[in-house]
């Protein structure tokens, strides 16, 4: 089998540029150009890389994807086209009981028709990003145009060389959005890749609530590569759930960066269930003071799947909290990986760090990869971590099924009770409703 290089995905830029014919702004192009040279000098990670060694890319590299892009006018007729009013598709994503604005995406490609957002407050702009630049280009720049950690990672500096649109939510100072905001990014095309570049920015004082959803159709074979920046001002307050529920012959690589100002606070849940290979890093890089952000995660892997997870916090500042709980269910031969990172800088005061793993093999096959990281460089902080992994409590399967409860439900009780202290912390009773189904229909 062909293995696609770094210069196949470097034609696809090429193509790309001449494509766009002068109508991206300069400083963006700039930045695509910048971030394409960068990709070149990195080449995509392998095993010998320390944050990629458990994870084999391999059968990425076998698969052949091209970009879909805005500009191709007669591609998103056809998609659109095929996919109707596709209320049926967005349809499993729904919450039901949940009252909430909707922003779609049907294979990178923002749908006017299935979104809702009306009735939106005077002071949020909620939409896509190549909307929110043409609107607010010098706020869209002074985020857009940052780097980020893509000299680490070559899939971000990819991302940013190929993304031509994404979600974007703008809320200025001191808004409290009652309703949640849930974005939708749902793909039907084969072999089609998709290059997302997500902004949210919660202004000072402002409070929301962000739900994205990733999906596809089942047998559909395309490429999801994500960069989201969630920017939460001074005393801002955002609570985020992800879901990655891809089809089964996806893939899915993201990154999330978290920028937090004074007194902010992010309360994030993760989950990865679907896909055929899924990589999601989240990075926290605290750089004001008093902040606080809180990481749940489940990971769900059976099958062949490959679901990976990696986190990265930097206590860059004095008086921070982070706190992070991961969980991984891995069945039939899937592999699951949780690597986690605290870093505490040097000088820094008043540090709190929390960073548990656990994680459940339920067959022979199954793999799991955790590597909690914790590296001090001051005094005067609380900081903890640990790693767990087991099977099933035989004694108590035993006890369950002296009661008369089949074998297989008695599994099913057992890996309940084992991921409710993730579930059960939902504060959104309808979102809580809502995984906890996925999770065991899954």
């Amino acid at each position: 089998m062909t293995l696609h290089t770094v210069q196949d995905y470097v034609s696809q830029y090429k193509s790309l540029k001449q494509s766009l014919n002068g109508s991206v702004s300069p400083w963006l192009k700039e930045l695509k150009d910048s971030a394409i040279e960068q990709f070149q000098k990195q080449g995509f990670p392998n095993k010998k890389v320390e944050e990629w060694k458990y994870t084999d890319i391999s059968s990425f590299l076998e698969s052949s994807f091209k970009p879909r892009h805005h500009e191709d006018s007669e591609r998103i007729r056809g998609d659109l086209a095929i996919f109707g009013d596709g209320k049926e598709n967005i349809e499993p994503f729904i919450f039901e009981g949940l009252d909430c604005y909707r922003v779609v995406f049907i294979n990178g490609l923002f749908s006017k028709d299935l979104s809702k957002i009306e009735d939106l407050p005077s002071q949020v702009f909620l939409g896509n990003l190549q909307e929110f630049i043409k609107c607010h280009p010098h706020i869209a720049r002074n985020y857009v145009n940052k780097k980020l950690h893509s000299k680490k990672n070559a899939f971000t500096s990819l991302n940013t060389a190929l993304f031509s649109n994404g979600a974007c939510l703008y809320v200025r100072e001191g808004q409290k959005i009652k309703k949640p905001l849930h974005f939708i990014y749902f793909s039907t095309n084969s072999n089609s890749a998709h290059y997302l570049r997500n902004l949210f920015i919660i202004g000072k004082a402002s409070k929301v609530t962000i739900l994205e959803s990733f999906g596809g159709e089942e047998n559909a074979h395309y490429f999801n590569s994500v960069v989201s920046q969630i920017v939460t001002q001074e005393q801002s307050q955002c609570e985020h759930y992800r879901f990655q529920l891809e089809g089964k012959n996806a893939f899915h690589i993201s990154d999330l960066y978290f920028e937090q100002g004074l007194k902010s606070e992010v309360r994030s849940f993760l989950f990865g269930i679907g896909g055929r290979f899924s990589r999601q890093d989240v990075n926290v890089p605290f750089t004001q003071g008093h902040a606080q952000c809180f990481l749940k995660g489940l990971l769900k892997p059976k099958g062949s799947q490959v679901i990976d997870f990696h986190t990265l916090v930097e206590h860059n500042v004095s008086n921070c909290v982070s706190d992070q709980f991961f969980k991984a269910v891995v069945e039939e031969k899937a592999q699951g990986v949780f690597d986690g990172k605290i870093i505490v800088a040097k000088g820094t005061k008043g540090t709190q760090a929390r960073q548990i793993n656990k994680n459940l093999l339920l067959s022979e096959g199954a793999q799991v990869f955790a590597k909690p990281n914790l590296e001090i460089y001051a005094d005067d902080v609380e900081c903890t971590h640990g790693s767990s992994t087991g099977q099933l409590d035989q004694k108590a399967l035993f006890y369950l099924k002296s009661r008369g409860i089949s074998e297989e439900e008695a599994r099913k009780m057992l890996i309940h009770a084992f991921v409710s202290e993730i579930i059960e912390s939902i504060p959104q009773e309808a979102v809580r409703k809502k995984i906890d189904h996925i999770v065991f229909s899954s």
